[in-house]
């Protein structure tokens, strides 16, 4: 996915949290592991507005926005995982 291309394109909410020269690998690990599960619950709250779209009556629009919203929010966890992997090589050495 060259997921090293293009991570640095996207913004980071809490950089202070990644910062290694702040916190210790295994707290970085952990924010890591914090921020994956929120953008987690994000992607399945990003479909609860299809639920109210019966009401609206445009039912794809909800389910048009609500995929991209969730497929945005999935980048996020891809990029968790690629920077977890390596922070737990670091650690390991």
């Amino acid at each position: 996915m060259k997921v090293k291309r293009w991570k640095g394109m996207l913004p980071t909410y809490a950089p202070h949290l990644f910062d290694h020269k702040k916190h210790r690998w295994d707290e970085i690990a952990q924010a890591s592991c914090q921020a994956e599960l929120v953008h987690e619950t994000i992607i399945l709250l990003s479909f609860v507005p299809i639920v109210f779209s019966i009401w609206a009556g445009a039912i794809m629009v909800f389910t048009i926005t609500s995929v991209l919203a969730a497929a945005f929010d999935m980048t996020f966890v891809i990029i968790q995982r690629y920077n977890r992997t390596r922070i737990v090589g670091l650690m390991e050495r």
